[in-house]
């Protein structure tokens, strides 16, 4: 009787782990900018996009697409000590050996309204086959500053920013491959793709 029970019990974990290498959890409920237009209401320049914003500490950079993506390079918002800082000039002579630079993790949309920008995206597919979906809010203050205001992660209802984030445009002659991006191809995608993002 205890030799069935204990196989009954490796046949149900086998099962569960199958399924957990199968399936992986997206909240694609709130991820709906690529349903919208990259710039509802802007009046200014717009800004750059042919290179990197960095933060001043080094430690939250991201790429613009003019097709309203956003690759991440570094998440981190929220202040950091002097002694976590990194120069803004060592994140762009070694963000192409970011072991996330051209990985398919780390994408999401952005969009513009007025003087306002949304990043949503996606973080790294976890060991328990989840991607968190994150939302910041920012000002744009012009072509090539932008301020971090507020940070939101939907899966658990967390904000870890403590202060603003000023994040300054960086050119580069390199970005990563946009067309990369794990969930670009997927038909949930595809289907209500604004036309402004094609």
């Amino acid at each position: 009787m205890k030799l069935t029970n204990l196989f009954r019990f490796v046949i149900i974990l086998v099962f569960l782990v199958s399924c957990s290498c199968t399936f992986i959890f997206n909240d694609k409920s709130n991820f709906t900018l690529f349903k919208e237009p990259v710039i509802k209401n802007f009046d200014g320049t717009p800004l750059k996009t042919n290179g990197i914003y960095i933060s001043e500490e080094g430690r939250a950079a991201f790429f613009l697409y003019n097709n309203g993506q956003v690759k991440i390079l570094y998440p981190f918002f929220n202040h950091k000590t002097k002694e976590f800082w990194l120069n803004p000039s060592e994140v762009t002579r070694n963000m192409n050996v970011n072991w996330d630079f051209d990985s398919k993790e780390w994408w999401g949309n952005f969009s513009i309204d007025s003087n306002e920008i949304i990043l949503r995206y996606f973080n790294r597919n976890n060991l328990f086959r989840e991607r968190y979906l994150f939302e910041n809010k920012g000002e744009i203050l012009n072509d090539s500053t932008i301020v971090i205001y507020s940070d939101y992660i939907y899966n658990t209802g967390d904000s870890f920013l403590n202060t603003k984030c000023l994040l300054k445009f960086y050119p580069t002659s390199i970005k990563p491959d946009s067309t990369n991006i794990w969930f670009v191809n997927k038909k949930w995608y595809r289907k209500n793709l604004h036309e402004s993002r094609k």
